[in-house]
């Protein structure tokens, strides 16, 4: 009842209502029982003095005519009548001479009882005086006592006035019972009224303050309630001008104001996000509890996330699929090593995406300060650059210096030997027509089949060189890997290399792009001749197993540690055995080109010495099919 009450203002207002209501009506009825009971005494008291009256003037004249009997049906008439229970008539000295009740006869009172003034008799000043009692049957009565005063005429029985002020005293006996019924009956009537005007106030009360009040507080909860969720354009309206109206108004100015400050804020904070979603490294806000506060696309891009699966998770999940932080012996963790006094710090990690996958990135973090819901805290921003990305791009980058190298050659090399050529050409067809000499003639084909020759070399290179194309076209792996190896001849006889090449493939027809391809066979030779500085032997072979086309590179170089197995084919790693320092690409770039073919590479040591690198690359015709 008390929850159902505290709920609703209305009822809290009406229920504090109709107690004071009820409370000050109580206090009115008592006091009107009061006053109607006093009311009651003194009327009872009025018609008693005119019983004494009407009995004195009986009382003289049956005394003057000596008609004692007289006096005694009067008595006893009096005593019949509706609502009266009994009447006496006292002598001075308490003994009843008259009753209706003739079993009182001869009863003596105690004149000296409070309820007989005997002073007042002695004095003659007595007045009348009425009380509720228990009467002489234990009946409740409400007793009016009236003295009979002495006068002139009875002054020849009962003497003077001065000695004997009274003749004697009056009681006479109201039901009590008839009383109390009229007073509980007035009482009632009285509460019944008062329930009325009760329901009829608090009715008028009910409506009042739901109009004047709740009504205002209605809209105005109303308002509130579609604001926080996120309605800001939602207003009161009110009308008028109470104090509700004033605040209706006040509410709509903060409204407005509230609007135009989240609009803002809004604008802002999407500024922020397409300001970072605009930089092509991740970068993340983090918390000092692993928090995620804020992300890029190009993050959720590089780990598959979307952005509202990032923001509010920790970096341990969503970087390295892990429920707690990463151990420090094992990880370099930019929130934990970042101190106040340090600003920045640069490491490589590798992430496991949604899907499972690892991608290897750079991190570079740094910390600020700053005040979040009036609290200091220390934040750390990463910029996450993709390592895969790094190598597309230093691909991208070896190929354009490749295609103006090629592009130069064409320039210098191609057309001055295609001049030359056909200069040869047209002596030999002269020379033919002229019937010159045979060892000469000879000679000039030799330079022609050299020229054709240093040409066809250009443009192997400018094959090479080709930027690649984002569609991959069925390609011959054969061709491309006898004219990719023909580069590297003079290599390979100058460092003391022996090239062996077993085309044991048939028809390798591979979905591929023509250039990337080749790069990817010139650099895992070029990553055999590095582990052969001293010579060796380099084999290149290929089948069609496992409905794959498989390319293996074999070396009889100085082989690779078991520790570097894990850090391979990782952007930037270098251990060359000539002692040079490589860019630490190609392999990465390896991987990177047979992924995108589809395909896998994998390394490993030969039982007799040396490394092979084996890729596997799907056939087209399988691909098609599926």
């Amino acid at each position: 009842m008390k929850a159902w009450i505290s709920r609703s203002l209305n009822r809290k207002l009406v229920f504090v209502l109709s107690g004071a209501t009820i409370f000050v009506s109580m206090i009115f009825l008592f006091l009107f029982l009061a006053l109607y009971q006093a009311q009651l005494r003194n009327e009872i008291s009025q018609a008693s003095s005119s019983v004494n009256e009407l009995l004195q003037a009986s009382l003289e004249n049956a005394m003057l005519k000596r008609d004692i009997p007289g006096l005694a049906g009067i008595v006893q008439r009096l005593g019949q009548l509706d609502g009266i229970d009994q009447v006496m008539i006292l002598d001075p000295r308490g003994e009843v001479r008259f009753s209706s009740d003739s079993s009182l006869l001869g009863h003596v009172f105690d004149m000296d009882s409070e309820e007989i003034c005997n002073n007042c008799l002695d004095t003659g000043s007595a007045g009348e005086s009425t009380a509720f009692m228990m009467n002489e049957r234990g009946v409740e009565v409400l007793r009016s006592i009236n003295p009979v005063q002495n006068r002139e005429p009875c002054q020849v029985c009962h003497g003077a006035m001065t000695s004997n002020p009274v003749n004697g005293i009056l009681f006479v006996d109201y039901s009590a019972t008839s009383l109390r019924q009229q007073a509980m009956l007035m009482s009632t009537l009285l509460l019944f009224a008062g329930f009325l005007v009760l329901l009829l106030l608090a009715s008028i009360v009910w409506w009042g303050q739901r109009q004047l009040v709740l009504s205002p507080i209605r809209k105005l909860k109303t308002a509130t309630t579609r604001i926080s969720g996120g309605h800001l354009d939602e207003r009161v309206n009110l009308k008028g001008e109470d104090e509700f109206s004033e605040l209706g108004r006040s509410f709509d100015d903060m409204a407005v104001a509230l609007e135009s400050h989240v609009r803002t804020l809004q604008e802002n904070e999407h500024y922020l996000q397409a300001l970072i979603n605009a930089m092509p490294d991740g970068v993340l806000v983090i918390d000092e509890e692993f928090r995620i506060l804020n992300a890029n696309d190009a993050y959720c891009r590089m780990t598959g996330y979307a952005l509202d699966e990032v923001v509010g998770s920790h970096c341990f999940r969503c970087n390295h699929g892990r429920e707690s932080p990463c151990p420090p012996t094992m990880q370099t963790c930019p929130v934990a090593e970042l101190a106040p006094d340090k600003n920045e710090i640069k490491c490589l990690q590798t992430f496991e995406t949604k899907n499972g996958d690892e991608c290897t990135v750079e991190i570079t973090a740094s910390s600020f300060d700053v005040k979040i819901g009036g609290e200091k805290r220390r934040l750390t921003v990463e910029s996450i650059r993709n390592m895969a990305e790094m190598v597309r791009f230093s691909q991208e980058q070896r190929l354009s210096g490749l295609g103006l190298l090629a592009s130069g050659v064409a320039h210098e090399i191609h057309n001055p030997l295609a001049s030359i050529r056909l200069a040869i050409q047209s002596s030999i067809r002269r020379m033919k027509q002229a019937g010159g000499n045979e060892d000469l003639l000879q000679d000039l084909k030799l330079v022609d089949s050299e020229i054709d020759r240093c040409v066809s070399i250009t443009e192997r290179l400018l094959k090479l060189s080709k930027h690649p194309d984002t569609r991959l076209q069925p390609i011959d792996a054969h061709v491309a890997l006898k004219e990719t190896l023909s580069l590297v001849g003079y290599e390979s006889e100058s460092t003391g290399i022996e090239l062996v090449i077993h085309p044991r493939a048939s028809d390798p027809v591979i979905l591929a792009d023509d250039s990337e391809l080749r790069m990817l066979i010139l650099n895992l030779v070029q990553n055999a001749f590095h582990a052969m500085p001293g010579g060796g032997k380099l084999e290149v072979s290929t089948d069609n197993e496992n409905d794959a086309f498989n390319l293996r590179v074999r070396d009889s170089g100085v082989g690779i540690c078991d520790r570097d197995f894990a850090h391979l084919f990782e952007p930037f790693f270098s251990r060359r055995a000539d002692s040079e320092q490589g860019t630490g690409l190609g392999l990465a770039i390896c991987q990177s080109i047979t992924e995108r073919f589809g395909g896998t590479i994998q390394a490993s040591n030969n039982p007799d010495g040396g490394a092979c690198f084996h890729v596997m690359l799907p056939l087209a015709a399988d691909q098609t099919e599926s």
